[in-house]
């Protein structure tokens, strides 16, 4: 995130002053904020984190999940951007959200915060609505025969 000679700490210390005090809702903060910070759920960091979950992105099914694939680099995405009347095009060339918005963001007026914040959640309202179409309802049936379910439980106290 920061190139460790103090440049980078300087530049994004102005950065975070300066999404902070955003005439916004702090949610939208907060989401930047975990954007920037890629700690997003994405499916790349569950796998990180050691669940196992396909790493596909959902929208376009070709690349991995990562939160900066999910921002900046997929195809759905971009038709988001693109829709958009600012021009968002320079964000393709920053290896980070945070990277992108530290330096592209600097030159944004408050109407330019707002707008992307606004593209960017109702694609995330879409995505998530999607998602809710993807789920199975999973309901249990009762085994064919011969077999049969027997529900157990059992409980256990330290050194017994």
């Amino acid at each position: 995130m920061s190139s460790g000679n103090g440049v980078g700490n300087v530049f994004e210390g102005y950065f975070w002053k300066r999404l902070w005090k955003l005439p916004i809702m702090p949610k939208y903060k907060s989401f930047i904020w975990r954007v920037c910070l890629d700690i997003l759920p994405s499916c790349v960091a569950l796998n990180e984190r050691g669940m196992e979950v396909d790493e596909v992105c959902i929208w376009c099914g070709r690349e991995p999940e990562s939160t900066f694939h999910v921002i900046v680099e997929c195809n759905k995405v971009r038709e988001v951007w693109e829709r958009s009347r600012f021009d968002f095009g320079g964000r393709r060339y920053f290896g980070s959200v945070l990277e992108w918005l530290n330096v592209e963001g600097e030159e944004w007026g408050q109407d330019q915060w707002a707008s992307s914040l606004w593209d960017e959640f109702g694609c995330v309202e879409e995505f998530a609505a999607a998602c809710n179409e993807r789920q199975q309802e999973v309901r249990w049936e009762k085994p064919a025969t011969p077999f049969c379910k027997i529900n157990t439980d059992a409980g256990t106290l330290p050194n017994e």
